[in-house]
């Protein structure tokens, strides 16, 4: 059959031609009651590392994993706002990087870090893929 054959033909081809591990990045937007529900299910799906912002890049210090902004994707988006108090909102962000082939997470709290981060860093942040 023409089918079969050409789906064979396809995944041999790009199996030869896979330069290097892909980490899927489903976009899978959940709608998440709490911050806690979000990374409790984030790091059940493989999002394991936590990334903190370090001189404008992102650093996880388990790993010593310094991620620049061409070397992830941002997967999902989350968003949380305080009930009482504007201060209390925060996004979460669930990353994979090719290059250190690992998935993890940021947690931004809204206005915190505008001191510490890079103009690639914030526009990279602010227009997920």
């Amino acid at each position: 059959m023409i089918i079969p054959r050409l789906i064979q033909t396809f995944l041999s081809f790009h199996l030869q031609h896979k330069q290097k591990s892909t980490l899927l990045c489903y976009r899978r937007m959940e709608n998440y009651q709490t911050m806690v529900e979000a990374l409790n299910d984030l790091k059940k799906r493989g999002y394991t590392l936590d990334f903190n912002l370090a001189n404008g890049v992102l650093h996880n210090s388990t790993e010593n994993i310094v991620l620049q902004p061409e070397d992830f994707r941002i997967c999902e988006v989350h968003r949380f706002e305080g009930m009482s108090d504007p201060a209390d909102n925060s996004i979460v962000y669930g990353i994979a990087s090719e290059k250190y082939n690992v998935k993890g997470v940021f947690v931004n709290a809204y206005g915190v870090y505008s001191d510490d981060i890079s103009e690639e860093l914030l526009k990279k942040l602010n227009t997920p893929e």
